[in-house]
Protein backbone atom coordinates (compact mmCIF):
# COMPACT_ATOMS: atom_id res chain seq x y z
CA UNK A 1 0.00 0.00 0.00
CA UNK A 2 2.81 2.43 0.87
CA UNK A 3 4.43 1.80 -2.51
CA UNK A 4 1.22 2.77 -4.29
CA UNK A 5 1.01 5.96 -2.23
CA UNK A 6 4.64 6.78 -2.99
CA UNK A 7 4.12 6.26 -6.73
CA UNK A 8 1.01 8.47 -6.58
CA UNK A 9 2.93 11.21 -4.78
CA UNK A 10 5.76 11.02 -7.33
CA UNK A 11 3.19 11.04 -10.14
CA UNK A 12 1.49 14.16 -8.75
CA UNK A 13 4.79 15.98 -8.24
CA UNK A 14 6.11 15.08 -11.69
CA UNK A 15 2.84 16.01 -13.37
CA UNK A 16 2.90 19.31 -11.47
CA UNK A 17 6.44 20.02 -12.63
CA UNK A 18 5.38 19.29 -16.22
CA UNK A 19 2.40 21.64 -15.99
CA UNK A 20 4.54 24.35 -14.37
CA UNK A 21 7.03 24.26 -17.25
CA UNK A 22 4.49 24.37 -20.09
CA UNK A 23 3.76 27.91 -21.26
CA UNK A 24 0.08 27.21 -22.04
CA UNK A 25 -1.66 24.25 -20.47
CA UNK A 26 -3.89 22.45 -22.92
CA UNK A 27 -5.71 19.16 -22.47
CA UNK A 28 -3.26 17.24 -24.70
CA UNK A 29 -0.32 18.70 -22.74
CA UNK A 30 -1.92 17.67 -19.48
CA UNK A 31 -2.62 14.14 -20.74
CA UNK A 32 0.92 13.71 -22.09
CA UNK A 33 2.43 14.98 -18.84
CA UNK A 34 0.23 12.74 -16.70
CA UNK A 35 0.92 9.65 -18.83
CA UNK A 36 4.69 10.25 -19.00
CA UNK A 37 4.82 10.83 -15.24
CA UNK A 38 3.61 7.26 -14.53
CA UNK A 39 6.77 5.38 -15.63
CA UNK A 40 8.94 8.14 -14.15
CA UNK A 41 7.17 7.75 -10.79
CA UNK A 42 7.72 3.99 -10.87
CA UNK A 43 11.41 4.48 -11.69
CA UNK A 44 11.71 7.00 -8.83
CA UNK A 45 10.32 4.41 -6.41
CA UNK A 46 12.62 1.69 -7.75
CA UNK A 47 15.66 4.00 -7.59
CA UNK A 48 14.92 4.96 -3.99
CA UNK A 49 14.53 1.30 -3.05
CA UNK A 50 17.73 0.33 -4.91
CA UNK A 51 19.63 2.99 -2.97
CA UNK A 52 17.98 1.81 0.25
CA UNK A 53 17.03 5.40 1.00
CA UNK A 54 14.31 6.49 3.35
CA UNK A 55 13.01 10.00 3.08
CA UNK A 56 11.17 11.89 5.77
CA UNK A 57 10.31 15.57 5.43
CA UNK A 58 11.11 17.49 8.58
CA UNK A 59 8.84 20.50 9.32
CA UNK A 60 11.90 22.77 9.23
CA UNK A 61 12.23 22.08 5.51
CA UNK A 62 8.68 23.24 4.85
CA UNK A 63 9.15 26.47 6.84
CA UNK A 64 11.82 27.57 4.37
CA UNK A 65 9.71 26.96 1.26
CA UNK A 66 8.31 30.52 0.89
CA UNK A 67 11.80 32.02 1.16
CA UNK A 68 13.12 29.58 -1.44
CA UNK A 69 10.33 30.54 -3.85
CA UNK A 70 11.05 34.25 -3.37
CA UNK A 71 14.76 33.55 -3.85
CA UNK A 72 14.11 31.69 -7.10
CA UNK A 73 11.98 34.55 -8.46
CA UNK A 74 14.48 37.28 -7.51
CA UNK A 75 17.36 35.21 -8.89
CA UNK A 76 15.48 34.77 -12.17
CA UNK A 77 14.95 38.53 -12.45
CA UNK A 78 18.59 39.19 -11.54
CA UNK A 79 19.86 36.80 -14.25
CA UNK A 80 17.43 38.09 -16.90
CA UNK A 81 18.50 41.68 -16.22
CA UNK A 82 22.18 40.68 -16.34
CA UNK A 83 22.84 41.87 -12.80
CA UNK A 84 25.16 39.10 -11.72
CA UNK A 85 28.44 39.35 -9.88
CA UNK A 86 31.54 37.35 -10.64
CA UNK A 87 30.83 33.62 -10.71
CA UNK A 88 32.04 31.74 -7.67
CA UNK A 89 32.18 28.23 -6.29
CA UNK A 90 31.54 27.76 -2.59
CA UNK A 91 30.54 25.18 -0.06
CA UNK A 92 27.12 25.47 1.57
CA UNK A 93 26.93 23.67 4.90
CA UNK A 94 23.38 22.56 5.66
CA UNK A 95 21.94 22.65 9.16
CA UNK A 96 21.51 19.49 11.17
CA UNK A 97 17.89 18.36 10.87
CA UNK A 98 16.06 16.35 13.51
CA UNK A 99 18.77 16.84 16.08
CA UNK A 100 21.10 14.53 14.15
CA UNK A 101 19.12 11.48 15.26
CA UNK A 102 17.13 11.05 12.06
CA UNK A 103 19.29 10.19 9.02
CA UNK A 104 16.20 9.91 6.79
CA UNK A 105 15.19 13.50 7.61
CA UNK A 106 18.76 14.72 6.95
CA UNK A 107 18.86 12.89 3.61
CA UNK A 108 15.51 14.36 2.62
CA UNK A 109 16.61 17.85 3.60
CA UNK A 110 19.81 17.51 1.55
CA UNK A 111 17.79 16.37 -1.49
CA UNK A 112 15.28 19.21 -1.12
CA UNK A 113 18.08 21.75 -0.61
CA UNK A 114 19.79 20.49 -3.76
CA UNK A 115 16.56 20.89 -5.72
CA UNK A 116 15.92 24.36 -4.25
CA UNK A 117 19.39 25.67 -5.08
CA UNK A 118 19.51 24.06 -8.53
CA UNK A 119 16.03 25.37 -9.40
CA UNK A 120 17.30 28.93 -9.50
CA UNK A 121 18.80 29.99 -12.84
CA UNK A 122 21.87 31.56 -11.28
CA UNK A 123 23.21 28.52 -9.43
CA UNK A 124 23.91 24.84 -9.80
CA UNK A 125 24.92 22.17 -7.30
CA UNK A 126 28.20 20.62 -8.46
CA UNK A 127 28.79 18.07 -5.72
CA UNK A 128 27.91 16.89 -2.24
CA UNK A 129 30.43 16.67 0.57
CA UNK A 130 29.29 14.29 3.23
CA UNK A 131 25.74 14.37 4.47
CA UNK A 132 25.54 18.09 5.18
CA UNK A 133 27.45 20.06 2.54
CA UNK A 134 26.81 21.07 -1.06
CA UNK A 135 29.33 22.54 -3.50
CA UNK A 136 27.51 25.32 -5.36
CA UNK A 137 28.47 27.37 -8.41
CA UNK A 138 26.65 30.71 -8.37
CA UNK A 139 26.62 33.55 -10.90
CA UNK A 140 26.18 36.14 -8.23
CA UNK A 141 24.73 36.99 -4.90
CA UNK A 142 21.81 38.94 -3.64
CA UNK A 143 18.95 38.74 -1.21
CA UNK A 144 17.28 36.39 -0.82
CA UNK A 145 19.74 33.74 -1.99
CA UNK A 146 18.33 30.18 -2.12
CA UNK A 147 21.63 28.68 -0.97
CA UNK A 148 21.61 30.98 2.08
CA UNK A 149 17.98 30.12 2.85
CA UNK A 150 18.60 26.35 2.89
CA UNK A 151 21.59 26.67 5.22
CA UNK A 152 19.87 28.76 7.89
Amino acid sequence: MLRIVEVLVWWAVLTGVWVATVSTVTTPDLVVGAVCAVPCAVVALLARRALRSRWRVHPAALRRLPAVVVGAVTDTVRVLLGRTDHPRVREVVLPEVGGGRDPAAQETYRALATIAVAATPGSVVLDERGRRALVVHALGSGRPDASEVVRS
